[in-house]
């Protein structure tokens, strides 16, 4: 098998018709002439923005993105920045719930981990492509 990889890229194999499918054996031998060009595709990212009650962008909030099936598993993670946008990359192909993680203020407020858009359940939350 002749396979490519490389850092936030889905692997390649030669013969390869899709990103999740298997690639095709070579069999090599001592007069083979063999010449392969791979198509490498990229990751996926999720960007967004998290606000506050007020429609404020949120600083530094801890975002997940969880693979949309039972049980969750984190697929990538990002923080806001100081306009509340984040981008999670890194992404395998798949379906993801986005969920901002629990934190506390400067202030001592307690925020609750919330699902997009504002579930605190993931059967509630919108599945993001």
């Amino acid at each position: 098998m002749l396979i490519a990889t490389r850092e936030f890229f889905l692997p390649a194999a030669y013969g390869q018709r899709r990103p999740s499918g298997q690639g095709t054996p070579i069999q090599v031998t001592a007069d083979l002439l063999l010449f392969a060009e791979l198509q490498m595709r990229r990751m996926g990212a999720i960007t967004g923005r998290v606000l506050d009650e007020y429609n404020v962008g949120a600083c530094r909030v801890p975002v997940l993105a969880y693979l949309a099936r039972l049980p969750l598993r984190i697929g990538g993670e990002a923080a806001s920045d100081d306009r509340g946008v984040y981008r999670i990359y890194g992404l395998e192909p798949g379906r993801y719930w986005i969920r901002t993680a629990a934190r506390i203020l400067d202030d001592g407020f307690r925020i609750l981990p919330t699902f997009g858009p504002e579930s605190r359940e993931a059967h509630e939350s919108r599945v993001m492509p």
